[in-house]
């Protein structure tokens, strides 16, 4: 049996733990109340115009994630499918909701690495392997003047940082995080031992996945900074360097064979169709089905866009009880009667359901409220905005008259 010193103790290490979560969910609180949550809405609509781009994991600051997607064509197009019914979680997570910090913060707790995740290992191997090839024939065969032993020199350092970083990128999606040294360690390792095999890039893969999945941990903090220049910078960097390897690869390495027999480089075939007297006008008439096509699709969209809005208000007047095109007084009037009878302060006696539901109720109108009024102040704001560009246009027409 337990003595009575080992149980007060784990119950004093229990009180600490409950503490220690109840004080992170309150500062976390506090943070939230001076950040602009981000819209399910909004995620779904960058999903749908760039998600193979990584648009939505770029507005929900999962900048490794919309990286990844970017240069892997939304990971490999199966990450943005899987993202179909993943961008509801990655909006709360993003929004630190209540519930993730809070079973966030036991599994930190309870486990000294986060659990295993097939498609998280997964994910590393193929991206670490992904950018690995793309470094290896990438690099130009026949440039600067490099000797068989230079260029291999070159491939069994280039190709395993390639490896290293791809698996850095994804191993630190959301709150998990490993450093770059360790993928770089498990990266380099089959280099030493197998420097020109043929299958070196796989190995380092495989190397590099095992030794940082082995080293994750938990991230420090569970508030995600902000969009930063300096994130911008990187992002950019990183997009432009990623181009310039696609550009190596096809303009040095990537060659085709004719009937002939006669191996003639990319660049060449290019420059061929570019020069061709009927490209010019084939390009403009994509050109201009293309335009044609964005603007039909665009039209489209703001038609959805104000379709939703409409539904929207309407089902926020009928919340509140008022009709369509109900005046502002009117809304603040009715929300404040409403409040007075369903909002929990005002009803102390009722039972633990009963304030339940006024609690859920009382939620739903102060939603509703907000909905409203905040787009007649973003209304108000725009004819402010556009009275003082007109009074400037007037008094510059006047000052003008004045100088003649």
């Amino acid at each position: 049996m337990m003595d009575s010193s080992e149980v007060n103790s784990n119950d004093s290490t229990k009180s600490e733990i409950r503490k220690d979560r109840e004080k992170l969910v309150e500062t976390v609180s506090e943070k939230l109340k001076r950040r602009k949550q981000k819209s399910v809405f909004v995620a779904y609509v960058c999903w749908l115009l760039g998600g193979l781009a990584g648009l939505h994991h770029f507005y929900l600051v999962r900048n490794n994630q919309g990286f990844i997607w970017w240069t892997t064509c939304g990971g490999f197009f199966l990450g943005y499918l899987r993202d179909l019914w993943r961008l509801p979680d990655y909006v709360r997570e993003s929004n630190l909701d209540p519930s993730f910090v809070k079973s966030l913060i036991v599994q930190a707790k309870q486990w000294k690495q986060p659990e295993f995740r097939g498609i998280r290992f997964l994910g590393m191997l193929t991206v670490g392997m992904f950018y690995g090839y793309l470094v290896q024939f990438a690099i130009p065969e026949n440039c600067f003047s490099l000797n068989r032993n230079e260029h291999k020199l070159i491939w069994i350092v280039a190709v395993p940082l390639a490896v290293a970083f791809g698996n850095y990128l994804v191993a630190n999606i959301g709150y998990e995080t490993v450093s770059f040294g360790w993928c770089a360690a498990g990266a380099f390792a089959p280099s030493l031992f197998l420097p020109f095999n043929p299958d070196m890039t796989s190995y380092c893969a495989l190397f590099s996945t095992v030794v940082a999945y082995w080293k994750r941990s938990f991230r420090k903090s569970v508030i995600p900074k902000k969009q930063s220049v300096r994130k911008l910078v990187s992002i950019i960097t990183g997009i432009l360097f990623y181009s310039l390897l696609w550009y190596s690869l096809f303009y040095y390495n990537v060659s085709v064979v004719t009937k002939e027999g006669e191996r003639v480089h990319f660049r060449d075939l290019v420059s061929d169709y570019f020069h061709d007297k009927d490209f010019k006008q084939d390009a403009w008439s994509l050109l201009t089905e293309m335009r044609s096509d964005l603007w039909a699709f665009w039209r489209e969209m703001r038609s959805q866009v104000h379709s939703f809005r409409v539904m929207e208000d309407t089902q926020s007047y009928m919340i509140l009880g008022l009709e369509w095109g109900a005046s502002e007084d009117q809304v603040t009037e009715r929300f404040r009667e409403l409040a007075r009878k369903f909002h929990p302060d005002k009803n102390t006696g009722a039972d633990a359901s009963t304030l339940a539901d006024y609690n859920a109720r009382m939620l739903d109108i102060t939603r509703a409220y907000e909905a409203l009024t905040k787009k007649r102040k973003r209304g108000r704001k725009g004819k402010k905005m556009f009275e003082e560009k007109e009074r400037e246009k007037t008094s510059t027409g006047h000052d003008a008259k004045d100088e003649l």
